[in-house]
């Protein structure tokens, strides 16, 4: 809002007093939730003065509300024309382009997000995501490590790397991503499931086997895991 002021100073002197008055009234009915009455008189503002980035931005909101998405990102990129470092209409254009499906333009958006804070894990993830739909796989793999450097062993992510990995023919990396998952959620029957499936596409048995006795253990009423042993020790 101040910001919004400060650019009004611009405006021939004659014209403040309308424009301000026109401003905060379309501001109150975007509060009151009458978006159409809001949507008019911001309209009308730039009508008076097409250059005030926080217009844009209020016309791209009101846009989102009503589903609009291709007309919000057009407000929001007309906010970022005019006030180019501002962090929240980049992270605007950003989610908006990943929603449209427009991939490429949300990797460019995204990693100046993450350039700006790194630490923002909600950005980190959504660019790796946008990579991968991207067809970026050792881009997304570089940006899934860097979420996991500071938020540990998560299963999505593991699942996703782990595709990552098979994508590019790695898949001496698969087995340890899995392994340190395990060691992470030891008590995890889903993460010990995921593994024994590994293991069992892998066809390696031993593996396979020693895990399911892991999950008796842990799940004694899991008839599938016990025939799978009783099988294995008829076998043997």
């Amino acid at each position: 809002k101040n910001k919004a002021i400060d650019d009004v100073t611009a405006l021939p002197v004659e014209d403040h007093f309308p424009y301000v008055d026109k401003f905060h009234k379309a501001v109150r009915e975007k509060i009151a939730g009458n978006y159409t009455d809001a949507k008019k008189l911001f309209k009308e503002c730039v009508g008076i003065y097409p250059h005030d980035d926080a217009v844009y931005f209020a016309l791209g909101e009101i846009a989102m509300t009503q589903k609009l998405k291709s007309e919000a990102l057009e407000y929001f990129q007309k906010a970022k024309e005019i006030d180019p470092d501002n962090i929240h209409y980049t992270e605007k254009i950003a989610f908006l382009h990943l929603e449209k499906a427009n991939f490429e333009e949300a990797v460019k958006y995204l990693q100046k997000l993450v350039e700006h804070e790194p630490r923002q894990v909600n950005w980190l993830y959504a660019y790796g995501q946008a990579q991968v739909y991207a067809r970026d796989y050792e881009g997304a793999l570089e940006t899934f490590n860097k979420f996991q450097d500071q938020m540990g062993s998560v299963p999505e992510v593991t699942m996703i790397k782990v595709d990552l990995y098979r994508t590019l023919g790695e898949e001496e990396k698969i087995e340890e991503e899995l392994l340190l998952l395990k060691k992470t959620f030891p008590n995890d029957l889903e993460v010990l499931k995921t593994i024994i499936g590994y293991y069992e596409e892998k066809g390696e048995q031993e593996k396979m086997h020693q895990l399911i006795e892991e999950l008796v253990a842990q799940e004694p009423d899991n008839g599938v895991a016990h025939f799978i042993l009783a099988k294995n020790y008829l076998e043997t």
